[in-house]
């Protein structure tokens, strides 16, 4: 059975001021639930600790369809206590640049904050700019519960992004299909003592896989992406719902994983879709793929239902 996964970061307003944690972009999130209701698409809100703790998110989680919606664990390392003095700075750093004492506490933070709302620790993880260090965070994750990860965007290379010390990881050498890691990092086959993940949906060209694949320079890296340009999975104004749809027909993936920030939901909170019109254009290219999906029999399912199907 093909698995349709929809995800949303769930975090502040994205502004100039990186320093600026406003949250009035959560206002849309009962507009975006009734949206996706319509068409029967389940949702994943990886929710930040920030977003957690807003008014606004509290009123969306007591009035949504409880079935219909996972709310997962998102950490904003930056943004999640207990704060450090690298945090609440432009510096934004990754998850592996904490220590592991450190990086506990604040998922356990995280964990306790979801708990707070649903009444159930979340399963379901995903690091904030997909900073998660694969051979070395994982261990922490399962030890924490969690049975289910989205830190991996496959075939995507961060190291571009700049984090307090470090760059962002590498994941071009991995596929889109959902795989079992276990605490060390490795791929495996057991399901018990592992993390199920389930990468991000990115469609990119075999010619672009190949020289990637002989090529660690990140400048050539960039030129081989300005030439066959990845589509992600995810609303964009650059492209349309329909060049997405052929990639769908031309990969047939068996799970398909879509992203998107709830930030994009408002034209005031994000540097995606600016105006009014291209807020309605993001439910037009979101409206022509949940119509897709239903019509070739993907099961939309949340993350955390993954196994029971």
């Amino acid at each position: 059975m093909n698995h349709f996964i929809l995800t949303i970061d769930t975090e502040e307003d994205r502004l100039k001021n990186k320093n600026s944690f406003e949250y009035s972009n959560l206002k849309q999130l009962n507009r975006f639930h009734n949206f996706c209701n319509k068409f029967a698409i389940k949702q994943t809100y990886f929710t930040t600790y920030g977003a957690l703790k807003n008014n606004h998110f509290i009123d969306f989680y007591n009035n949504c369809s409880i079935d219909k919606v996972e709310i997962a664990a998102h950490l904003h390392s930056w943004a999640n206590p207990p704060f450090q003095s690298n945090d609440l700075k432009n510096t934004r750093p990754f998850m592996y640049e904490y220590n592991e004492e450190v990086k506990k506490e604040k998922i356990s933070f995280l964990k306790d904050a979801i708990k707070n709302i649903t009444g159930e620790y979340p399963l379901s993880f995903r690091a904030g700019r997909f900073g998660i260090d694969i051979n070395n965070d994982f261990e922490l994750l399962v030890n924490e519960g969690f049975r289910y990860d989205s830190s991996i965007a496959a075939k995507a290379d961060f190291r571009s992004f700049v984090g307090q010390n470090k760059i962002g990881p590498d994941f071009t050498s991995y596929s889109e299909k959902a795989f079992y890691v276990d605490k060390n990092g490795l791929i495996t086959r057991d399901k018990e003592n592992s993390i199920l993940e389930l990468p991000v949906t990115i469609f990119s060209s075999g010619l672009r896989n190949i020289l990637n694949s002989f090529s660690k320079n990140i400048y050539l890296r960039k030129v081989v992406n300005l030439i066959s340009k990845p589509i992600w999975l995810r609303p964009a104004t650059d492209i349309t719902p329909q060049q997405v749809i052929q990639m769908i027909e031309k990969h047939k993936n068996d799970t398909l994983v879509m992203f998107l920030h709830s930030n994009e939901l408002d034209h005031k909170t994000n540097s995606y879709f600016k105006t009014k019109e291209e807020i309605e254009y993001l439910y037009y290219f979101l409206e022509e793929i949940f119509r897709y999906i239903n019509e070739k029999d993907y099961n939309s399912i949340k993350i955390n239902e993954f196994h029971k199907q």
